[in-house]
């Protein structure tokens, strides 16, 4: 009885997930460091990324967030935290990979490649 539980409760929590990717890009022209992605049930850190530098987090089966919040240190030991729009930029029912990029403006941008 206690294994069936646990299946109905693993079965209801995917249930309205979707199967993703998440990536990280430094779009800016200068290193950065503590480079991470948050949001609930989910946490990706990708550390100190170089100009253009792209880290990649395969496989997740998660709810695609309203928000995710974004977190790095730049050179001059600013912290950074932006909390970027998801699933309002993201067509309904989206699989592939979610791209949080790091801008020249220190903004965050969010970009969805679609599974081919």
């Amino acid at each position: 009885m206690l294994l069936m539980a646990a299946v109905v409760s693993v079965a209801m929590s995917c249930a309205g997930s979707s199967l993703y990717a998440v990536s990280l890009r430094n779009g800016s022209a200068a290193e950065v460091n503590d480079v991470e992605v948050s949001y609930p049930h989910f946490y990706f850190k990708a550390g100190v990324m170089s100009p253009g530098a792209l880290a990649r987090h395969g496989a997740v089966r998660l709810l695609i967030p309203e928000t995710a919040t974004v977190t790095w240190r730049t050179s001059d030991g600013v912290i950074h935290i932006k909390h970027a729009p998801v699933r309002s930029v993201l067509p309904a029912q989206f699989t592939g990979e979610i791209n949080f990029e790091i801008t020249s403006g220190d903004e965050v941008k969010v970009l969805g490649k679609p599974s081919s």
